[in-house]
């Protein structure tokens, strides 16, 4: 969570005293790995994708998932929604997806399931990382969401 909003700090806000190139070897270190690479770049593009529409995006571990939504913030109102970032090709079973389901819902929050597919190969984000065209390898990612809720017969009667 900390990387990704250093990385939103410093690559779309440049509000970080540190320049995007020490931040991303730092992060990634010197040996490059295209799994390293997506990993951090799927983390991002969620998060900078709930940020740029407004969302105050914090960690969702206490509640078993990646992000939780606030409208305003923490101080002001609980979280609306649960996030789970995951690839877009990613499956999980049935149990899996109820009991975050089960969690996020018994905290009174939406689970909302994010799928981030990557439009350009495997090679191509690595050529595009090594030459510090960090812009072009976070546009090759787009957002897919489903929002997951559990039908409760004797609450949702209408």
């Amino acid at each position: 969570m900390l990387s990704v909003e250093a990385i939103f700090l410093t690559f779309a806000l440049k509000v970080l005293d540190i320049g995007v190139h020490e931040l991303f070897s730092q992060l990634v270190g010197s040996v490059v790995e295209y799994r390293q690479i997506h990993q951090l770049a799927t983390q991002y593009v969620a998060y900078h994708h709930y940020r740029s529409h407004g969302w105050c995006v914090r960690s969702g571990i206490k509640f078993g998932c990646e992000y939780l939504l606030y409208k305003r913030g923490p101080p002001f109102q609980h979280a609306e929604f649960g996030v789970m970032v995951m690839d877009h090709d990613a499956s999980n079973d049935y149990t899996w997806y109820s009991s975050i389901a089960r969690v996020v819902g018994g905290a009174k929050k939406c689970f909302v399931i994010c799928f981030v597919e990557r439009i350009n190969t495997e090679d191509e984000v690595l050529a595009l990382w090594k030459e510090g065209k960090y812009e072009q390898v976070f546009g090759s990612y787009k957002i897919g969401e489903i929002v997951y809720k559990r039908w409760i017969p004797g609450k949702n009667r209408d």
